[in-house]
């Protein structure tokens, strides 16, 4: 059975960093577990930072920002809503002795075509996203439609309060290792978040 990632880049996936591929095949049979350093972690001005500490809470946002942070990210799949994968995003952040979490879980809606993305825990903003494949072999993830879920439902959100995220994440050979860079931003208030650094697959007892 392929991944929800292959199902829907299709011929692109092959187009993919033979290591991407290799990322990006994650199945109930086969997680992927990284560990390194974000490089950079920056963005947000003081009028969001409440609003990322009451995302701390539910593993979403966190207000803390620094350089050269301890970076661990598991990917493990499981099936739910009848025969459907999806896939866990655990991202976790170490900054001194405190642990900041960026979790969401990514399905594949077969009707729409699309990806959609649930971040934290429980789930309280849900996002479609686009992927493609540029000639260099690296992986491209942007949102699109933006919802909050509340009481069990999507509630859509008007453009101007969208958290529009650009992924970019690649393969380094000459570092061996993955790097991802990721920028989210407000049409209102700019940059809200933003990191960048790499990681290596490791196996799941050292995560």
């Amino acid at each position: 059975m392929p991944s929800i990632y292959q199902t829907i880049l299709g011929d692109s996936f092959t187009k993919l960093h033979p290591m991407l591929q290799h990322r990006y095949t994650i199945t109930t049979e086969k997680s992927f577990y990284g560990q390194g350093k974000m490089e950079e972690i920056s963005g947000g001005s003081r009028f969001v930072r409440p609003l990322f500490q009451w995302g701390a809470k539910r593993r979403l946002f966190f207000s803390e920002r620094g350089r050269d942070i301890p970076f661990f990210i598991k990917n493990t799949a499981y099936i739910a809503d009848g025969d459907c994968e999806h896939v866990r995003w655990n991202r976790s952040f170490t900054f001194d002795k405190k642990e900041r979490h960026f979790d969401a879980v990514m399905y594949l809606d077969s009707k729409k075509r699309k990806i959609i993305d649930d971040f934290g825990v429980p789930p309280f903003l849900v996002s479609t996203l686009d992927f493609h494949v540029d000639t260099e072999g690296r992986l491209h993830i942007s949102s699109d439609k933006q919802w909050l879920k509340l009481f069990g439902k999507n509630i859509p959100l008007p453009k101007f309060l969208y958290g529009n995220a650009s992924i970019i994440e690649s393969f380094q050979a000459d570092r061996d290792c993955f790097h991802v860079e990721v920028h989210v931003s407000n049409p209102l208030v700019g940059t809200l978040f933003y990191y960048s650094g790499y990681f290596h697959e490791v196996e799941s007892e050292q995560v």
